[in-house]
C-alpha cells in the first residue's frame, strides 16, 4: 500500500472519530439541563413509573383514634395547620369536607350543613409529631359526597366512599425509588410539586398532575421546569396509571 493511500486512510479515521466525539458531546448537553451545579440533571433518562399503588390509611397505635362520625365542638378544632397554613376546606353546596387539627392530629372532618357543625370523616392523616414540615395534607377539594382528595408536599389522599376508607399515595417516594441508581451517581435530585387533582364526572376517573424541577443545592430554590407527567385511577385513588 503506497504511502498517499495510507495517509490518506489516516486522515479519514481522524475526521469520522473527531465527528462521532462532537456528536456525543451535542447530544449530552441537549439532554441535560444545568441546575445551577456542577453536575447536570438528565431528566430525559429519569423513569416515570408506569403503575403507582396506593395504600389504605390503618389507624395508628400512637394516636388513639376518633371514630368516623364522631362530633366534633368547635372548641376542639384548630382551624389552621400549624406553623401558618390557612384552613383547607371544600365544599359542594352544603356538603364539604376540610383539615381538621385534634389533639394536634391532622383528620379529615365532613360537615352537611355549610360547617355549622363537623364530624370526623376518615383514619388520622398525620400525627403530632410529624404534624410540621412537608407531612399531611394541606389542600382539600370535594367533588361530591363520595368522592374527595387532599394532597400536600409529600402524598395525596383520597376516597370514593365518604371517608370510610381512605387511599395514600406518596408519588415523590416512589419515583425516586424508581430512580435510586440515577440518584446514586452525579445527578442532582429534582423536587416535585402537584399542580392539584381533578375529577371526571363522566369516566369517574381521577387525575393528577406532577411536575418535576430542578434543585439548585446553592440557592435551595427551584430554577427551571424539567418535565411534568400526568396519573390517572379509575378505582378511586387505589391505583395510579401514568397517562
Amino acid at each position: 500500500m503506497s504511502r498517499v493511500r495510507v495517509l490518506f486512510l489516516f486522515v479519514v479515521v481522524l475526521a469520522l472519530g473527531t465527528m462521532l466525539v462532537l456528536t456525543t458531546f451535542s447530544l449530552q448537553s441537549s439532554n441535560s439541563i444545568t441546575s445551577g451545579s456542577s453536575h447536570p440533571f438528565k431528566f430525559e433518562s429519569y423513569r416515570w413509573p408506569f403503575k403507582v399503588k396506593a395504600y389504605p390509611i390503618v389507624v395508628n397505635e400512637g394516636a388513639p383514634p376518633l371514630a368516623i362520625g364522631t362530633e366534633l365542638t368547635a372548641a376542639e378544632i384548630i382551624t389552621a395547620k400549624p406553623p401558618n397554613y390557612p384552613f383547607a376546606s371544600s365544599f359542594v353546596g352544603s356538603d364539604g369536607y376540610a383539615l381538621g387539627y385534634i389533639n394536634h392530629n391532622e383528620y379529615p372532618i365532613h360537615s352537611s350543613n355549610g360547617g355549622r357543625t363537623w364530624y370526623i370523616a376518615g383514619s388520622c392523616f398525620v400525627q403530632a409529631d410529624t404534624l410540621y414540615g412537608d407531612f399531611g395534607a394541606n389542600v382539600i377539594k370535594t367533588f361530591n359526597q363520595s368522592v374527595v382528595a387532599a394532597f400536600g408536599y409529600q402524598a395525596i389522599y383520597t376516597t370514593n366512599d365518604g371517608g370510610r376508607l381512605w387511599h395514600t399515595t406518596d408519588f415523590v417516594s416512589v419515583i425516586d425509588g424508581a430512580n435510586t441508581k440515577l440518584l446514586n451517581e452525579d445527578f442532582v435530585a429534582p423536587i416535585y410539586a402537584y399542580s392539584g387533582v381533578t375529577y371526571d364526572t363522566t369516566t369517574g376517573e381521577l387525575g393528577v398532575a406532577i411536575t418535576q424541577f430542578a434543585w439548585n443545592p446553592v440557592g435551595g430554590a427551584s430554577t427551571r421546569v424539567l418535565a411534568t407527567a400526568q396519573y390517572e385511577s379509575d378505582d378511586g385513588g387505589s391505583i395510579w396509571h401514568h397517562a
